[in-house]
């Protein structure tokens, strides 16, 4: 039988254990080069690399994920059709996503995206 004490010790560390489990984890490291060749300034789609920059980092629920804010960037047709917001706001002027700002290579990749007619 455990002590009070240390069933209050266990119990917080099991708190905080889930509490950090949940928190947004960085995209770069999460998220390496698909290969080798993989970089900065090739041409990227919306399928190899695309949705998963939105995804991690707009497209998550209370931001743009369709249900509260306007461009719903959950799909190639409304993040196609929102081009042009997406590079001015994250390319441009750099102030989306308001949670984090986004690395150097994942603006790159998102105007490169916008400027090439936004590939599939």
């Amino acid at each position: 039988m455990l002590l009070p004490k240390t069933r209050s010790f266990l119990s917080a560390c099991l708190l905080l254990l889930s509490w950090t489990a949940c928190q947004k984890s960085n995209y770069a490291e999460d998220h390496p080069p698909l290969n080798t060749a993989d970089t900065c300034s090739s041409k990227a789609t919306y399928a190899s690399r695309i949705k998963k920059i939105l995804d991690v980092s707009c497209a998550y629920s209370g931001c743009h994920d369709g249900t509260n804010q306007e461009p719903n960037l959950t799909q190639y047709s409304t993040a196609s059709a929102a081009a042009n917001k997406i590079k001015q706001r994250a390319c441009i002027e750099k102030n989306m996503p308001a949670a984090a700002p986004l690395s150097d290579c994942d603006i790159t990749r998102l105007r490169t995206w916008c400027e090439t007619g936004t590939p599939q």
